[in-house]
């Protein structure tokens, strides 16, 4: 008799279950779920840039500068999506000198990013959203010093993060304001640095 009761609970627990995510899978069509893509622009920053180290004294150097990213995913729910991107941070030269010689250096900083994303619907048209997973990067550099000049390539993979928010104008249109951070970003050659990018940009959602 336990058996029969324990039997029915089960099968009650699972049509209960596959009638909620049935629901919210009709729910998620009915609100827009499909693919979006989108451009942002904004300002990458990175705040050890420009610190001075062992026989190294900067003179002049930028650790701001203007950045871009291009995105595109896929919303499988009102709740989740997954994402890609290709990040363009910009391009951060510097002068000084290094053990008494004067040098100069540029370093440009881009990469594509992996990411799951958790949206948060507040009203109709607003949405909140956080985003975790990869950014593979690169960096190229090139510098001037002793009166020579060499470049240097380096690549990786690191962690990225991002929240923001999104208002939407119509079904299809809306816009979308994120601040991407990318924590430890670089390995032992370029040193590591903790990668800021505030931007703002247009959705455009099928």
């Amino acid at each position: 008799m336990k058996r029969n009761i324990c039997g029915g609970l089960g099968v009650r627990a699972l049509l209960a279950a596959v009638a909620f995510f049935g629901a919210s899978a009709a729910q998620a069509e009915v609100e827009g779920s499909g693919a979006y893509f989108g451009l942002s622009a904004g300002q990458t920053m990175l705040p050890d840039y420009c610190e001075s180290a062992s026989g190294l004294v900067v003179a002049t150097c930028e650790d701001k500068d203007t950045g871009y990213k291009i995105f595109g995913g896929y919303k499988f729910h009102t709740n989740f999506a997954v994402e890609g991107a290709y990040v363009n941070f910009g391009t951060f030269p510097a002068t000084g000198t290094f053990l008494g010689t004067p040098f100069s250096v540029e370093s440009e900083l881009t990469g594509f990013t992996a990411q799951a994303v958790g949206m948060v619907p507040l009203a109709d048209r607003f949405t909140l959203m956080g985003r975790a997973g990869a950014i593979f990067w690169n960096s190229d550099s090139s510098a001037q010093v002793f009166g020579l000049t060499g470049s240097d390539s380096e690549s990786g993979a690191d962690l990225a993060l991002g929240i923001g928010g999104q208002f939407n104008f119509t079904r299809n249109f809306g816009l979308r304001a994120d601040v991407d951070l990318y924590p430890k970003l670089g390995n032992d050659d370029t040193g590591e640095e903790d990668v800021t990018m505030v931007s703002v940009g247009l959705v455009f959602s099928f």
